[in-house]
């Protein structure tokens, strides 16, 4: 099968002809390449691991007041953590890589008694840059992030 010329910026180009078998062959070795090229990194089960992004870690620790257990559970677009209870004084935590594109978010619901709230735990666009190994401490009042120069406290997302 033939295809008609392609007309770009006023240039005429001829696709790869059929009669000159070198130059379809060169074109279709590099369309395959692109092909698995994409195939390649849009697959989920590609190991990003190999791009050595560093290693970050969260660790959240419940600091409620009057001994209250606390129910954590984070999840991210791809990834859904569970749900983990923790006792006062404990800590939970989860080591990710984040992703190509700068865009890595995990975020989690907190309840103890009837109140729950969520808070964006890891953001990359806030976290990235300052924090590697993020240590949380979670208070009725918001999450504390835990810092040498004093904690940083947030409130809870709306």
């Amino acid at each position: 099968m033939y295809a008609a010329p392609l007309k770009a910026g006023g240039l005429a180009r001829e696709a790869p002809s059929p009669r000159n078998p070198t130059e379809a062959m060169y074109f279709y070795e590099n369309f395959s390449k692109i092909v698995g090229l994409h195939v390649e990194m849009t697959n989920k089960s590609t190991d990003f691991k190999r791009l050595k992004f560093p290693v970050l870690n969260v660790v959240m620790t419940n600091k409620l007041t009057d001994g209250l257990k606390l129910t954590v559970h984070c999840k991210s677009k791809d990834n859904d953590l569970g749900i983990h209870v923790l006792v006062p004084g404990q800590s939970y935590g989860f080591k990710f890589r984040h992703n190509l594109f700068g865009e890595t978010l995990f975020f989690c619901f907190f309840k103890w008694n009837d109140v729950t709230h969520w808070f964006d735990i890891y953001e990359d666009e806030r976290d990235y840059a300052t924090c590697k190994s993020c240590y949380w401490d979670i208070k009725q009042t918001g999450p504390c992030l835990k810092d040498p120069k004093g904690d940083i406290c947030y409130p809870w997302n709306k």
